[in-house]
């Protein structure tokens, strides 16, 4: 099993120093457009979160308010599940084990999962419940962003894969839950 745990590592490895290798330093104006998505989509996907809760607020759907808590839940928690849990996991950011500066600058010592990942992800996901276009649009972002955070040197990509796994998946479990738990209520008093 350890063997197979430091195999996963060092594919991963793999492709972060290819990455950095192939592309970084290649083109100072892709340097430039990478640094500038990882450096600023945090404050695009937290815009989109906020025109999405306020949407829901002006709507005034009943159903859309009462889902409003959920999407809160569904959002936090991939988030503070990667935030809290990355100390617990202690894997070293690249710049730090392979000994080379990133574009972006210090970011911190540990890298797994991404925070911004699972951030954007989660963000895109519960757009993507409300409208599939918009979500879809906001995923293939969250992609690009999330990329991004490699390209520049401070996360691997098994990084991106857990935190883009923790936003889609919680987000997509939490919401789907009261529909879930609906039909089931419904089953159970005969009205399914």
């Amino acid at each position: 099993m350890i063997a197979g745990y430091m195999r996963v590592i060092e594919i991963d490895k793999g492709f972060f120093l290819r990455i950095q290798d192939n592309l970084v330093g290649e083109s100072p104006v892709l340097d430039r457009i990478f640094l500038a998505i990882a450096r600023y989509t945090t404050f695009f996907f937290a815009a989109v979160l906020g025109c999405l809760v306020i949407y829901i607020l002006v709507s005034r759907k009943a159903y859309l308010l009462k889902r409003l808590a959920v999407l809160a839940a569904a959002i936090a928690m991939p988030v503070s599940l990667a935030y809290f849990g990355r100390p617990l996991i202690g894997r070293p950011r690249p710049f730090l084990v392979l000994d080379f500066e990133p574009l972006l600058g210090y970011q911190g010592t540990v890298s797994f999962p991404s925070n911004h990942a699972a951030a954007a992800f989660a963000i895109a996901m519960a757009v993507y419940a409300y409208n599939r276009k918009a979500g879809a649009a906001l995923l293939t972002a969250a992609a690009i962003a999330s990329f991004a955070r490699v390209y520049v040197g401070v996360h691997y990509p098994l990084d991106i894969i857990a935190g883009s796994f923790l936003g889609i998946v919680i987000v997509w479990a939490m919401l789907s839950l009261p529909k879930w738990l609906h039909k089931k209520n419904r089953a159970r008093q005969g009205l399914w």
